[in-house]
């Protein structure tokens, strides 16, 4: 608590104030410089009743996301900053300062303002990094531009309609006293238990804080952050139950272990608790909870994690940045979405991979992997794999064109030294990225389907490229793949059983599997629309989109030439 006397200028910037408590009658303080404190929406009870005050700095006061009604009572106020805070909404009444010659409203992204003239225009001006809506011309005399800006800033007209908007949200002094007396009256439940909880006023309107998602006058999203308020202890044993809560994210609070009653909340699917310095996951919870959705990054997680498998419909879990070492245990078969991004694990990382039988994207990104687990290749409904910055892994195991559902591979930024010519076989990738990995020597050549959108070589050794293999590379520094070049990788491709096949397999079969980007070992005899002599000559040849692998990338002038063909 900050104690004001007689003094006409108080300064108390970056403390840990969150109150004003002032002895006196007289309010004679002309100067007020309270950055960096703790303050929240409650301090304008306090600060309106000074009415000589000049000059007023609130800047980086971060608990404060509405500048109320009151703030017309400073109407000596030549002076105000509200810069660097987290203010979502300053009300109308603030353009009835008619002495203002210096106002700071930058940095507060999650502001969105209209600005109106004053009733005498403001000498300077700062909106830097918040959204302006509109400007209405001539209201201040300079507005702030960066001087290395080459751009001039221009904010958008105010419309009539909008000025007109502006003006008839304003309130008068007795429209004043009789909201503010209302106030209480109007705050609904779930606010009346959320402020209980945190140690605020009970007629704290929840529902306008950015952080706070209300529908109905009940909470549905909540954010609680150090940021935004001030918790010297605060119990989540004791939080409330909101019925309608579906999001909760906590941030940057002392939390040593995850508080089992969290999972008592009736709705709650997402959860995000981060840089809370989190050690332990709660094993006693609540099995029936609906949570779908536990992202618990950048805290201080070491295994177990058996109570994250207690949610019968959990299906993503993020951990990265945290300290997990050993052996995962969680075994959520119904879990799609896995980041581990960034821990202590190795190659052992976990104790039965396949029970993710569902899962869909998998993170094992900036780990201490050498040899990446084998059963992992038998999750064939993986979209989307992350194995970057594993600087001791080498190799990737032929075996990986059993993923064959597999969308995008991210393999930046290992150590590896060649790449499995199987690679190829993943005709439904979509996004390819081996950029950054210096001992790699690349013959890149096409995945057997239309052009993949987004393919990421920087920093990786390209030998060779085949060309219209990837939609965002027109040019690249090597030359172009040699047929002999493409049909060595493609043969390497073959299993020993799969070279006996290839034996026996026709010339004529060859070269039309090579024509339609088929494996060179399939019998092309037994396709529908291919007839042969003898399963050796093809004699009669009809071509459709069916038999083609890719039907946009068809070359005629490639045609085969086949010696006993008499009608296609």
């Amino acid at each position: 608590m900050l104690l004001l006397s007689y003094k006409i200028i108080r300064t108390a910037n970056d403390n840990k104030l969150n109150s004003i408590y002032y002895e006196h009658e007289n309010h004679l303080i002309e100067d007020l410089y309270l950055s960096g404190n703790e303050f929240d929406d409650n301090i304008f009870e306090t600060i309106s009743k000074f009415k000589n005050l000049n000059n007023l700095d609130l800047s980086n006061c971060k608990n404060i996301d509405y500048i109320p009604e009151s703030i017309q009572n400073l109407k000596n106020l030549r002076f105000l900053s509200l810069s660097f805070m987290n203010l979502k909404e300053i009300h109308s009444n603030i353009f009835k300062l008619s002495k203002l010659q210096n106002l700071f409203i930058n940095f507060n992204p999650y502001l969105n303002l209209k600005v109106i003239n004053f009733e005498n225009k403001v000498g300077f001006c700062n909106f830097q990094n918040t959204n302006i809506v509109c400007y209405q011309s001539k209201t201040c005399n300079w507005v702030y531009q960066e001087i290395d800006s080459e751009t001039k800033i221009m904010y958008p007209e105010c419309s009539d309609d909008q000025i007109k908007e502006v003006l008839d949200s304003q309130m008068e002094m007795n429209e004043l006293e009789n909201y503010n007396n209302n106030i209480y009256i109007n705050t609904n439940e779930d606010c009346r238990k959320l402020s209980s909880f945190l140690g605020r006023r009970l007629n704290f309107d929840c529902c306008k804080s950015y952080q706070i998602i209300c529908d109905n006058n009940n909470i549905v999203s909540l954010t609680i952050s150090s940021i935004l308020y001030n918790f010297d202890d605060l119990n989540f044993d004791n939080m409330p139950i909101f019925e309608k809560m579906e999001t909760l994210r906590i941030y940057d609070i002392d939390m040593k272990t995850l508080p089992s009653s969290i999972f008592n909340q009736p709705k709650l699917k997402d959860l995000y608790i981060t840089g809370t310095g989190l050690k332990e996951i709660t094993m006693n919870v609540n099995s029936t909870s609906p949570i779908i959705n536990i992202n618990l990054e950048i805290n201080n997680i070491t295994l177990p994690l058996e109570g994250l498998s207690e949610f019968p419909n959990l299906d993503k879990i993020v951990l990265d940045n945290n300290k997990l070492k050993g052996q995962l245990t969680i075994s959520n078969s119904k879990l799609e979405e896995l980041d581990l991004n960034n821990n202590q694990l190795n190659d052992n990382i976990f104790y039965n991979l396949t029970i993710f039988k569902n899962l869909r994207a998998l993170n094992l990104s900036g780990l201490s992997i050498k040899e990446l687990p084998s059963n992992l290749f038998k999750l064939i409904y993986l979209k989307e794999l992350h194995i970057e910055n594993n600087k001791d892994l080498e190799y990737i195991p032929e075996s990986i064109d059993n993923l064959a559902s597999l969308k995008k591979l991210y393999l930046r930024k290992n150590g590896l030294k060649n790449l499995p010519s199987r690679i190829f076989r993943l005709y439904n990738l979509d996004l390819f990225d081996i950029s950054y990995n210096p001992n790699l020597n690349v013959k890149l050549i096409n995945f057997g389907k239309l052009k993949i959108s987004q393919c990421f070589v920087h920093g990786t050794p390209i030998s060779c490229y085949q060309l219209n293999t990837c939609d965002n590379i027109s040019e690249i520094k090597s030359y172009t793949c040699t047929q002999k070049e493409i049909d060595d990788i493609l043969n390497s491709q073959l299993e020993l059983t799969e070279k006996d096949q290839l034996s026996n397999i026709s010339d004529d079969c060859k070269k039309l599997n090579k024509f339609l980007s088929k494996p060179l070992n399939l019998e092309c005899c037994k396709f529908k629309g291919v007839i042969c002599y003898g399963n050796k000559f093809i004699t009669n040849l009809k071509l459709t989109m069916n038999l083609f692998n890719s039907i946009n990338e068809i070359d005629f002038e490639k045609f085969p030439y086949l010696p006993k063909l008499k009608t296609l």
